[in-house]
């Protein structure tokens, strides 16, 4: 049980997310404010034309938080770019379906992001 509570402080894993899917779009995830995969970080997706990388796409978003391997939809984040990481998040994945908005982008992604850890930063002293 201790390791459990440990692995959630220490050890950042190498992989920060990754990417699943098939789109006619590409999806990059900018961190805003803080560092991934700590609780105190907001993270942005940006969506490019695979064509044009310089030109934007309007996505549709759904966020889940993952907990258990099952997936639970965060009602009041649909269609927000944005994600602002919290305690709630300490030990489980963020996953996003993002969507183009416009149909002449076809498919979908799934961006998945590790398991969130505490930030030790933020203990008090």
């Amino acid at each position: 049980m201790i390791d459990f509570f440990k692995d959630l402080v220490n050890e950042t894993p190498k992989e920060q997310y990754k990417i699943e899917g098939k789109a006619s779009f590409i999806v990059k995830p900018f961190e805003y404010f803080g560092k991934l995969p700590y609780h105190t970080c907001s993270v942005e997706l940006k969506a490019y034309d695979k064509n044009e990388n310089n030109s934007r796409v309007v996505i549709n978003t759904k966020w889940y938080r993952v907990i258990g391997g099952r997936n639970y939809l965060i009602d009041d984040l649909n269609d927000i770019d944005l994600y602002n990481f919290s305690a709630l998040d300490i030990g489980c994945e963020i996953r996003c379906l993002v969507k183009g908005k416009d149909p002449k982008y076809k498919g979908s992604l799934t961006i998945t992001f590790a398991k969130c850890k505490f930030d030790d930063s933020q203990k008090q002293s």
